[in-house]
């Protein structure tokens, strides 16, 4: 596991993340290894199921669409994860 769900919105990806996991590291970041936190509109950890998805994701674009407005969702993300099933239902 390289990854780390901060909360809705942070990522933290890391080649130690059980450095960062660990609460009796004085400081993980000292290590010698990369940690990088990405800030998303949304995160989503791998317990999501597909109604928080739509709800969180594509609502307001579907709702827009229907009343005559372009949208566009785009999925991005390793091969084999979901995407076009989560797209489709």
């Amino acid at each position: 596991n390289i990854g780390r769900v901060e909360d809705d919105r942070r990522l933290t990806v890391s080649e130690n993340l059980p450095a960062l996991n660990d609460p009796r590291a004085e400081d993980p970041s000292a290590g010698n290894f990369s940690s990088y936190t990405f800030t998303f509109d949304h995160v989503y950890s791998e317990d999501s199921d597909q109604q928080s998805v739509y709800n969180n994701t594509a609502r307001d674009a579907v709702l827009s669409s229907l009343s005559g407005y372009n949208a566009s969702i785009i999925a991005y993300g390793q091969t084999g994860t979901g995407k076009t099933y989560t797209m489709e239902g």
